[in-house]
Order: structure tokens, then C-alpha cells, then sequence
């Protein structure tokens, strides 16, 4: 399963040292993804919470870790929190 033409994959990062692991760009709309071994709750790391501040009508954000499945809301996005093993066919669906 590949990048299809109207998608890119990039990375996002602050001056202050805030990133997200990945960006995928679809038509021109980010979806961040993050990845953590673990998390706790519901709780969204520090640098997705960060790109959500800087882009808050981003739509959809995944944050990617060992087991839990939750879905959270910060502001407008809808975060999915997913185990890595559901990854490819929910993000790139």
C-alpha cells in the first residue's frame, strides 16, 4: 500500500523543538500522526497538541501506540487513537 498522487508524507517540527512524526497531506488537508510506545489515557502529546494549536481546522489526527483504541476530541479534530497493528488500513483508507 503506497502514497497515492494526491497524497505527500512529511514531517512537522516547531524552533522550540514540537514535531509530530508524520504528516500525511491529502488534497492538500494535513492528517498528523503520532507515535508513542505508550500513553497514558487519553492524553495527547505535547507536540500533536502543539500542531492542533497552530492548525486548528485540521480535520483528523491519529496517535499510534502499542494497545489502546480511544477516539478524543481536541477542539474541532477528531483524534483516533489506535494500536500500531490497525495503522495501515485506518490512515490510509
Amino acid at each position: 500500500m503506497g502514497l497515492r498522487p494526491n497524497e505527500e508524507l512529511r514531517f512537522w517540527r516547531t524552533r522550540d523543538g514540537q514535531e509530530v512524526d508524520f504528516v500525511l497531506v491529502r488534497d492538500r488537508q494535513p492528517i498528523p500522526i503520532e507515535v508513542k510506545v505508550s500513553v497514558k489515557g487519553r492524553w495527547l502529546p505535547s507536540g500533536l497538541a502543539a500542531f492542533l494549536r497552530r492548525y486548528p481546522h485540521t480535520r483528523k489526527a491519529f496517535l499510534l501506540t502499542a494497545g489502546l483504541k480511544a477516539r478524543v476530541r481536541h477542539r474541532e479534530t477528531e483524534v483516533e487513537i489506535l494500536p500500531w497493528t490497525e495503522a495501515p488500513r485506518r490512515v490510509l483508507a
